[in-house]
């Protein structure tokens, strides 16, 4: 299900906290497993609130990391507690050289040189940025619950913890996360995630 939290303003989309919050809380009223925000900017309370309360509800938010910089500080919402952030790599599996860095990161995909059709499925320009990864993560994290039904979060991120490719330091770090979802690790297909392969 897509919900456009964007407005026009200045010739671009540009999205404020009130469209974010009305949207988190109308997926979170349609009983939506998992919810994609692929955006970043600054900490912000009432943005934290709503999806603190999708995450109690059962909803996975996976958030993209943002595109400042490895030194950056870390944007959000993927920063908060209750986000599962991605971050973005490229076709070799080496990470994004803009995509920020941080404890917080939970999971890497493809993001970087992808060729993307336009809103009328024309080939378009090639794209990079952690707002392409996280949309694949989302689909990974929906293809396990939907075998679940009403498993627990943690659960189904430590399922997809188990198919990725753990690259960088042993076990979780600040770069790749858990590990990447690669074609070089056979990116689970959704069937296989969902039967539990």
């Amino acid at each position: 299900m897509a919900v456009d939290a964007f407005h026009r303003a200045g010739g671009a989309d540009k999205a404020d906290v009130f469209d974010l919050v009305t949207a988190i809380d109308m997926l979170v009223q349609r009983k939506v497993g998992v919810v994609n925000l692929s955006l970043a900017g600054p900490a912000n309370e009432l943005l934290d609130r709503a999806g603190k309360k999708a995450a109690e509800n059962g909803v996975l938010m996976v958030a993209a990391v943002g595109n400042e910089g490895p030194k950056s500080k870390p944007r959000f919402p993927s920063a908060y507690p209750w986000a599962i952030a991605v971050t973005a790599i490229d076709a070799k599996g080496q990470p994004y050289s803009r995509a920020g860095r941080g404890e917080h990161v939970a999971f890497a995909a493809p993001g970087v040189r992808l060729e993307l059709p336009d809103a009328a499925l024309n080939p378009g320009k090639t794209r990079s940025g952690t707002s392409y990864a996280a949309p694949l993560v989302a689909a990974a994290l929906s293809a396990i619950r939907a075998r679940g039904g009403e498993t627990p979060i943690e659960e189904v991120v430590e399922a997809l913890a188990g198919h990725v490719e753990d690259r960088g330091a042993p076990g979780r770090d600040p770069i790749y996360g858990w590990g990447a979802l690669t074609s070089a690790k056979g990116c689970p297909t959704t069937a296989a995630l969902s039967a539990g392969r």
